[in-house]
This record gives C-alpha cells, structure tokens and sequence, in this order.
C-alpha cells in the first residue's frame, strides 16, 4: 500500500462506502480486502491508519481472520482488545443467544 499515511488513511475511507452493504456494491473481491486490512494492521502502519482498517473490518467482515490470529503478537498493546473481540464477535453471538 505504500508509506503515505495520509493516502492510506483516505483509501480505507472510500474503501468504507464500497464495504458497506448499504450501498449495494456487490464486490467480487472483498475477501481480499480484507485479508488486506488484517495485514495493514499487522504492519508498520500508523495507529490511526491500524484503527480505521480494525473498524472495517468489526464493520464489515466475519471471523476467522487467520492474519490477526498468527500475528497477534505484533499488534499493538493498546489495540489487542479490539483486535481480541473481532477475532471471536461469532464466538460472542453464539453464547448471547
């Protein structure tokens, strides 16, 4: 994705309206992105830029997320339980029912 922050920051903006069933877009390759945004959060990006990829994800995608899992020692401290509650949200459903 390259070192600008500030692009990385503005892309995983637009990318919200393409995530977002809402809007209708049908995306072919939204497992992809999101593979891709476990991987900026693992990376050396930006605590924003980690931020706003961790809230598209608990937004619009579902567990597992392998990357997350293998690599959760390189998450932040201050972002592990967030990145903790999006690798189990189906774990959390299933025992509120």
């Amino acid at each position: 994705m390259g070192t600008d922050m500030g692009k990385k920051e503005s892309l995983l903006f637009c990318l919200d309206r393409f995530l977002d069933p809402w809007f209708g877009y049908q995306l072919p390759y939204q497992d992809a992105i999101v593979d891709l945004l476990q991987v900026v959060i693992v990376s050396d990006n930006t605590l924003s830029v980690k931020e706003a990829a961790l809230q598209l994800i608990c937004d619009y995608a579902w567990p597992p997320f392998p990357v997350l899992e293998e690599n959760f020692e390189r998450v932040e401290a201050e972002l592990r339980p967030d990145v903790s509650y999006a690798m189990h949200m189906d774990k959390e459903i299933e025992t509120d029912s």
